[in-house]
């Protein structure tokens, strides 16, 4: 298909043959933490250009790309719930030092195997929205934030729910302790992390 453009789908029938028009793309996307079954083939990598999109470093952006998506994802569902912009602060600052390795106050981590993505954040604090609007009190539970960080984390690496203990019990310990707050209920949550 790539070399000459050209697709047979056989279910359509006579019709079944489809030709790409000028400016026809095919666009792929792969995390790098991500390995596949086969190695792609340097027949297939000559057909791509490829780009490298790094992730975000900024702790503040990665908030606003939180509350942008949440919003948007929200307004798709008809889910009347304002975002919780500390909750997104929290979210994306936990995901910044787990990806990156440090804390904000200095302490180094243990990252975790496990993909640490924005849009991963995203998906954690979407779906602790969805279970405030149809299962809570219309707000966002910490308790339930936990609970869907660990099933983000430990899909693939049951060892990183130690990590991510371990990151609880050094920096968000020390993070409520000064903080207090929003931190100490993100600290006491930890129980989930079982």
């Amino acid at each position: 298909m790539l070399s000459d453009k050209v697709l047979n789908v056989p279910e359509l029938g006579e019709q079944g043959i489809l030709f790409a028009r000028p400016g026809f793309n095919v666009i792929g996307t792969a995390n790098t933490r991500d390995k596949g079954v086969n190695e792609m083939s340097s027949a297939l990598k000559r057909r791509f250009n490829f780009e490298t999109v790094m992730p975000v470093r900024e702790v503040a952006l990665e908030k606003q790309i939180i509350i942008n998506e949440v919003q948007s994802l929200a307004a798709e569902s008809h889910i009347d719930m304002p975002v919780d912009e500390d909750v997104a602060e929290l979210l994306a600052s936990t995901y910044h030092e787990l990806r990156e390795g440090v804390s904000s106050m200095g302490h180094r981590i243990d990252s975790p195997s496990a993909v640490m993505s924005t849009a991963e954040a995203v998906s954690v604090y979407y779906q602790t929205m969805i279970g405030g609007y149809y299962y809570g009190d219309g707000r966002m539970d910490v308790d339930n934030l936990v609970q869907n960080l660990v099933g983000a984390l430990s899909k693939e690496n049951k060892e990183d729910l130690t990590r991510v203990k371990d990151y609880f019990n050094t920096v968000i310990k020390d993070k409520s302790s000064k903080e207090g707050g929003l931190w100490k209920q993100y600290y006491e949550a930890r129980k989930w992390l079982k």
